[in-house]
């Protein structure tokens, strides 16, 4: 892998990991969370769903 995209990935997987901490610790209520889910593509929507009912953050 390319040092850019080792750097790109670095850069999703934190991202990743923050909204990960903050659904943790409640920091967004689940109606919010659905609501920004909803104004994703349906592709991100279905990675998102699938992600999380297999309880892959």
């Amino acid at each position: 892998m390319s040092k850019e995209m080792q750097e790109h990935y670095f850069s999703i997987v934190a991202k990743a990991n923050l909204l990960d901490v903050v659904i943790e610790k409640g920091f967004i209520l689940p109606a919010t969370l659905e609501k920004c889910i909803a104004e994703l593509d349906d592709i991100d929507q279905m990675e998102i769903r699938k992600a999380y009912k297999n309880g892959n953050d």
